[in-house]
């Protein structure tokens, strides 16, 4: 019988020809007789290193943890749009007509902006007599296409009325009327005042007081 060396391929028993039954696999010829405590050759520098990068994501894909690809660069961080104020939630200032939220300073010239108080109101007395209540605090447009049906309904066949022949603010303690003209065809006055406003003019005037639009119709606020 052969000599029995120790299996340079496992070290864990003797062999005694050329294949490790623990392996199963063939013993290189010369390598019975190596020293198994030598250390194995180095590869040849014609043999490109073996990488076993493939084998390391395989064996991580059959435990059932995901491999981990390169980190995505952090991008900006998304710009916040800004938040449009609805009517309710703007006012306007009675001293420069400076927009603004309500209860807050005015930017322009530094007034309280008026913070309408909920359910205030303040009547509008129309040609026909009628009687509209408009809210305080909010800017409303008079004319054949204002916002408030019962003033748009009323001043529908008055041809001599703009669409938007002017811009009414109440007071939110209903005090006082802020009255700008944006440009009308026939023109606004306010009060007593026999000066034509301007257009683009703002004016305030106690309550209650008469506003007419052109030369002939008239209709009251506040009375």
């Amino acid at each position: 019988m052969a000599d029995q060396v120790t299996c340079p391929l496992c070290g864990l028993h003797p062999v005694s020809d050329d294949y490790c039954p623990t392996l199963l696999t063939e013993i290189p010829p010369g390598r019975l007789s190596a020293d198994p405590g030598a250390p194995s050759e180095p590869p040849s520098p014609d043999e490109p290193p073996h990488d076993d990068s493939a084998r390391r994501a395989d064996d991580t894909r059959i435990q059932g943890i995901p491999a981990r690809g390169p980190a995505a660069p952090a991008g900006p961080a998304p710009a916040r749009e800004p938040v449009e104020q609805t009517p309710a939630e703007r006012a306007v200032c009675f001293v420069c007509g400076c927009p603004g939220s309500p209860g807050e300073e005015c930017m322009q010239c530094g007034q309280t902006l008026p913070s309408p108080a909920a359910g205030a109101s303040t009547a509008l007395v129309l040609p026909s007599g009628d009687r509209v209540s408009i809210p305080r605090g909010r800017e409303l447009v008079v004319g054949r296409l204002s916002d408030t049906p019962g003033i748009r309904r009323a001043l529908h066949d008055y041809d001599a009325v703009s669409r938007r022949h002017c811009l009414i603010t109440v007071t939110p303690d209903g005090a006082r009327v802020r009255v700008r003209d944006p440009g009308s065809a026939n023109g606004t006055w306010l009060g007593d005042d026999p000066a034509q406003i301007r257009p683009g003019e703002t004016r305030t005037a106690a309550l209650p007081v008469r506003l007419r639009l052109g030369l002939h119709l008239s209709i009251t606020i506040g009375a």
